[in-house]
């Protein structure tokens, strides 16, 4: 059972585009209502008793409500959100859900701008239904994410490995990964190495080559390839303007 299958909405307070600028720092206290999050552009990082959330165009993020957490800015962008209310609680933590085709959703939550209440709640219900789809499509290849996410520090984790986790064969496991989140195990776990060594190089005590080793990295040279490549700078700059922004 997912968590969305008992909720029963009682209010969609606001539905907005939240633009959110690189180096934007908020500290939120006792959230009045949950929120729904997407990402159509940029990135942003949510801190709540330490644990952290990334919200990018690949995830949905739920945000508690009596939550209490600051969030942070990484990358300039618009994040599509509704804020909504339960009749019981659900969570006091957040959730994030990776999404097959985020674009879809970003559709849904523009067109209940101007819509009745029924319809409102019935889009939101929908939603739900998505997510809770997403998650169940994700369970079997629940072992594989906890695993990768365990062993990011490896440079040698290859698909066998992770398809024998599962007891099947790697062509299949390529193929049933790609079919369930969208991209190939390969990109998935870049995608996790680089968003890790966002949050590293956010600490300036850390060396670059201690991040690229510690997000599994062969070296710093093919750690900074890979980083440009997918964030258009490189992680010393990267760094340089995050230390700007938080003087």
């Amino acid at each position: 059972m997912s968590i969305f299958d008992e909720i029963i909405i009682t209010d969609i307070s606001r539905v907005f585009m939240v633009p959110s600028p690189k180096g934007r720092y908020t500290e939120m206290k006792n959230r009045e209502t949950y929120g729904l999050s997407f990402c159509k552009s940029g990135q942003i990082t949510y801190t709540q008793n330490g644990v952290k959330t990334v919200s990018d165009k690949h995830h949905a993020v739920i945000l508690p409500m009596g939550g209490s957490y600051t969030l942070y800015g990484d990358e300039t962008g618009v994040f599509p959100l509704i804020n909504f209310s339960t009749l019981t609680p659900f969570t006091d933590k957040f959730i994030s859900i990776p999404l097959e085709n985020p674009e879809t959703y970003i559709k849904e939550v523009e067109r209940l701008s101007g819509r009745s209440r029924a319809k409102s709640f019935s889009i939101l219900y929908k939603l739900f239904d998505r997510l809770s789809d997403e998650g169940r499509q994700r369970d079997i290849l629940s072992p594989v994410f906890g695993f990768m996410e365990q062993n990011i520090v490896r440079s040698d984790l290859s698909n066998g490995e992770l398809a024998a986790l599962l007891n099947i064969s790697e062509v299949y496991f390529r193929r049933l990964f790609k079919e369930q989140v969208g991209v190939t195990p390969h990109k998935y776990l870049l995608n996790l190495r680089l968003e890790r060594a966002r949050l590293l190089l956010s600490d300036p005590d850390i060396a670059i080559g201690e991040v690229a080793e510690a997000v599994g990295f062969s070296s710093p040279y093919h750690f900074s390839k890979a980083f440009k490549a997918a964030v258009g700078t490189t992680p010393g700059r990267y760094r340089a303007e995050l230390l700007k922004t938080e003087m």
